[in-house]
């Protein structure tokens, strides 16, 4: 996982940086495998609130979370919270989809019911 940090209208400090390496490098521990993708980390500054942007390019989505907040450490800390919530719902949906293969359809179930002959009313007008 390679994460790579834009700043705008505010300079990064090595603190900064080292904070949010900290932080973001703790998502790794939602993949099994380690993970070949670029982290997108914005930080910048909007009517006086810091915002922070993370992006993860994944196979076939991308998950986004976005923070606004007074501080700038707070910023990063509840876009991270967002991006582990993110992060466990799409692990969540991907190891679902084996396990609901392997369960039978609902349709035999019905089969198995047994049927009780229809009657059917006819009414004959003279």
């Amino acid at each position: 996982m390679n994460l790579i940090i834009y700043g705008k209208n505010i300079q990064l400090t090595d603190s900064i940086k080292a904070y949010i390496h900290e932080k973001i490098g703790r998502i790794e521990q939602f993949f099994e495998e380690p993970i070949d993708t670029n982290v997108h980390v914005n930080v910048f500054i909007l009517k006086n609130k810091h915002c922070v942007e993370i992006s993860i390019p994944l196979n076939a989505t991308f998950i986004r979370a976005e923070a606004h907040s007074n501080d700038l450490y707070q910023s990063v800390d509840i876009a991270e919270e967002k991006m582990k919530r993110q992060l466990r719902k799409y692990k969540t949906k991907i190891n679902r989809k084996p396990r609901q293969e392997l369960n039978l359809p609902k349709e035999t179930h019905e089969l198995t019911k047994p049927t009780k002959p229809q009657k059917k009313i006819i009414r004959a007008y003279q």
